[in-house]
């Protein structure tokens, strides 16, 4: 009987937690089962087991310790395989991770680079955080929190009740930033630069996820999305499947699409300050304090002034401190207005959209910008640009700051992307198989001079 509970504990542990109970565990939880087979029944019995296992703090966190109390060490290779799959799956580890967690293959970095690989590019995996970093790294997705009141909408042109959806526009961005990933090349400076987009991808599925007939999901009212995108196409033309080419002297990349845009404004205006420094802090690795609180940052409200000519009041001594790092930034994007769409004039003036780039650290970037497009293609090329990005793509993946020490992983980093033809997939491949993912510390211990100890991560 003893043997046939301790079986039951057993089975009960793997299946709940994917891995076999250690001597200690199967003791532990085939006491607990017997003692309460004592006085309850069975059922009740295997009930109080199931919920004992589910409060294990593996089924909370990942236990990422340092083996056999190293003060340093690569993780153990079935911890490392949770924390590889959870970083790129969210999800626990696949069979064929855990069998080279089994067999050591995980014991290298190589072998770990083998796997990596596999998991970024095996179409049965699904990879939902890559889409998640984008998706947090430009903030697109809260455009759809972004309210816009009917009166709003009609003196923008936009008259139907049926005539505004920023999901459409999410939607489209999600499905342009996979296509990018999934090409692999030069992924960030086409993020930032293409002229294309999907259309309507989000109206082509049910709520249960199944697809809907294409042309009937080609929906009357998305019209209005296909204006503000300046494509002319006909439900016959179009396709969810497939791209296509809004005008190129208009729009360029993500920061002229009209997710990202409507992001980054208010409710009834553009948010040029907002989009400066997203600007300055996403792609120059700058850092812009938060607004003191004895400040009434407010624009005067004068509605035969333009949003250029109200931000006069942030030229302040005390206020343009901080706004020269994010105004000349943001101000080209007045191209726009805030529904995303493309103008030329603002309350009947023509529009002012030059812009400046200072403090870069990047002579060649620094200088005065004409448009949104030409900031955007000078942002594009940079190189500083890139290893900001890696940065970001760093403290992502690896779940902390960058420090100091971390410089040989993010210059590594940033060669692989590089030297893989700008690669996302090969760049996380040299984060997640650098000591900074692979290593843990104990207590009081950092790696490489890294004061961060990443005992425990919740999921």
């Amino acid at each position: 009987a003893t043997e046939k509970i301790e079986a039951a504990a057993a089975s009960a542990f793997s299946g709940l937690l994917g891995r076999e109970a250690s001597a200690d565990e199967r003791k532990r939880y085939a006491g607990f089962l017997e003692l309460n087979l004592k006085s309850l029944s069975l059922e009740k019995s295997l009930e109080q087991l199931f919920v004992a296992i589910l409060f294990h703090p593996e089924v909370m966190y990942r236990i990422e310790l340092p083996p056999d109390g190293a003060k340093k060490a690569m993780l153990p290779p079935r911890d490392l395989a949770r924390a590889l799959a959870f970083a790129i799956t969210d999800r626990e580890p696949d069979e064929t991770l855990l069998a080279s967690a089994k067999d050591g293959r995980l014991s290298e970095p190589e072998g770990v680079c083998i796997q990596l690989r596999r998991l970024l590019t095996d179409p049965q995996v699904e990879r939902p955080r890559l889409l998640r970093f984008f998706q947090e790294y430009f903030g697109y997705t809260s455009a759809i929190d972004v309210f816009k009141d009917p009166d709003t909408r009609k003196a923008a042109g936009l008259r139907g009740k049926n005539e505004w959806h920023p999901n459409f526009f999410v939607s489209d961005t999600d499905r342009l930033i996979e296509s990018i990933v999934e090409a692999d090349r030069n992924v960030l400076a086409e993020l930032l630069t293409t002229p294309n987009t999907f259309v309507v991808t989000g109206n082509t599925k049910q709520a249960d996820g199944v697809k809907k007939n294409a042309t009937k999901s080609f929906s009357l009212f998305a019209q209005t999305t296909l204006n503000i995108y300046e494509i002319a196409i006909t439900r016959q033309e179009w396709s969810d499947e497939r791209p296509f080419s809004m005008p190129k002297e208009h729009r360029r990349g993500i920061l002229t699409h009209p997710s990202w845009l409507v992001a980054h404004s208010t409710n009834f205006d553009n948010h040029a300050i907002d989009r400066g420094r997203w600007i300055r802090e996403r792609l120059l690795g700058g850092r812009i304090p938060e607004i003191p609180v004895t400040v009434d940052a407010q624009l005067p409200e004068e509605p035969e002034h333009t949003l250029r000519e109200r931000m006069r009041v942030t030229r302040d001594e005390y206020c343009w401190q901080c706004h020269r790092q994010m105004d000349p930034l943001g101000l080209p994007f007045e191209q726009f207005d805030h529904f995303g769409q493309y103008r030329t004039e603002e309350l009947g003036k023509a529009l002012d959209t030059g812009g400046h780039i200072e403090g870069s650290g990047d002579e060649k970037l620094d200088g005065p910008v004409k448009d949104p497009f030409e900031l955007i293609e000078r942002l594009a090329a940079s190189k500083r640009v890139e290893q900001v990005f890696v940065r970001h793509v760093f403290r992502y993946f690896i779940g902390r700051n960058e420090t100091l020490a971390d410089g040989p992983t993010l210059i590594a980093a940033h060669k692989a992307y590089v030297e893989n033809e700008g690669s996302f997939k090969e760049l996380i491949v040299s984060l997640l198989s650098s000591e900074a993912f692979l290593y843990r510390t104990s207590e009081g211990e950092g790696i490489a001079g890294s004061p961060q100890n990443d005992v425990q991560k919740k999921e």
